[in-house]
């Protein structure tokens, strides 16, 4: 194509557009909307399943030991939940630090847990990671079988919610 015809299309086209600008304007002020409602709709697809995928990876499931274990059986209960299919890994919280975890939750209101470190009334407990949230439903009720646990907690509920989402 030569440089003449070039410039011949682009003067044709500007006529055109000067002679019906409502026209023209009004084609322009839909596509432009049409765009902007279709980049607003990818961003919040896009950012709903990325939350989706971080809530998933956030999936674990709590299991309070009871007072009397003793370190020996608190390892065996580790080797033991660490042996049920679906689990991913499996992390200690000692009473001390379930104390810490706490005041930091309270922030600038930790005062009020002061007195909780003579007697603390947390409970040690196992903080286990799942591979998939499905696997919730059954690890967490053989976790509750073991000897030695208090109570199982997990979120398999407010999973299901926003999974219906």
């Amino acid at each position: 194509m030569r440089i003449n015809t070039i410039k011949y299309y682009i003067k044709e086209t500007l006529k055109s557009v000067y002679r019906n600008r409502i026209m023209s304007l009004a084609s322009i002020t839909t596509v432009a909307a049409t765009l902007f409602i279709l980049g607003v709709f990818m961003v919040l697809a896009i950012n709903v399943n990325r939350f989706a995928t971080n809530v998933e990876d956030m999936i674990e499931i709590t299991a309070f030991l009871k007072d009397d274990v003793t370190t020996l059986k608190q390892q065996q209960l580790e080797k033991q939940i660490k042996e049920i299919q679906g689990v991913v890994s499996v992390e200690f919280e000692s009473k001390e630090k379930a104390l810490e975890k706490f005041k930091e939750q309270l922030g600038e209101n930790k005062d009020l847990a002061k007195g909780l470190e003579k007697s603390n009334p947390l409970p040690a407990s196992f903080i286990i990671k799942v591979d998939s949230p499905d696997s919730v439903e059954y690890v967490s009720p053989r976790i509750a079988q073991l000897e030695g646990i208090l109570k199982v907690k997990d979120a398999k509920k407010q999973f299901k919610q926003f999974q219906s989402l």
